[in-house]
């Protein structure tokens, strides 16, 4: 015959129990969420980046790059979309191959992310094509930034001794908040402003 107190006793030990068991099933089940949740952002991370970069692909450019533009238009801020493109890369490709063309734009990416500010976002927007993109209103400071990576590329190239010219040809523009522009829609016309110093640029390679 059991007493009350051992009643007592093993309703307190059956309560303990069941508690014990579910905090387990609570923390095993927090252990698995927080297991997935950096499974999500690791596959979040590898779908938004360029394979050979690191840059942002064209889908982080969806999520990343439009995220960045619509804040600074909210907070009616400007933002700088920088064009980057790679002069000859076909020359670079036919005459040097495929593993130099690689290398090239590995480089420039490089060059790129050395000289970028702090929270700008870089971009391949193509296969040797990329964006900067930033909150920024001074046209002398992206000015300078676009020096830079040329600087910087020049830099790297010389110390690697490459068997080609490797230089880019970039071109800008400031977005307008007040704008129902889309980021394609900067992007290009920062490639029509680009493409005017690249043609420049080819024609003064020619004279010379």
């Amino acid at each position: 015959m059991l007493f009350r107190s051992d009643v007592i006793k093993q309703l307190e030990d059956t309560t303990l129990n069941h508690y014990m068991i579910q905090i387990n099933y609570n923390l095993e089940q927090y252990r698995k969420n927080c297991k997935l949740d950096e499974m999500n952002k690791a596959l979040i991370s590898i779908s938004n980046t360029d394979q050979l970069t690191g840059l942002n692909n064209r889908f982080g450019m969806e999520q990343n790059g439009n995220a960045l533009l619509e804040k600074a238009n909210k907070s009616q801020m400007k933002c700088a979309v920088v064009f980057v493109d790679i002069n000859r890369m076909k020359h670079i490709n036919d005459n040097f191959g495929h593993l130099q063309g690689d290398l090239s734009i590995r480089t420039v990416a490089q060059a790129l992310l050395g000289e970028m500010p702090t929270d700008w976002i870089g971009i391949r927007y193509g296969g040797d094509e990329f964006i900067s993109l930033g909150i920024c209103d001074d046209e002398a400071f992206v000015q300078e930034y676009i020096q830079r990576i040329s600087d910087n590329l020049a830099k790297q190239v010389s110390s690697m001794q490459l068997a080609y010219s490797l230089t880019v040809s970039c071109g800008f523009i400031l977005t307008d908040p007040s704008s129902s522009c889309t980021l394609v829609d900067y992007i290009e016309k920062a490639d029509s402003v680009m493409y005017i110093h690249k043609q420049e640029a080819h024609k003064a390679e020619l004279k010379s």
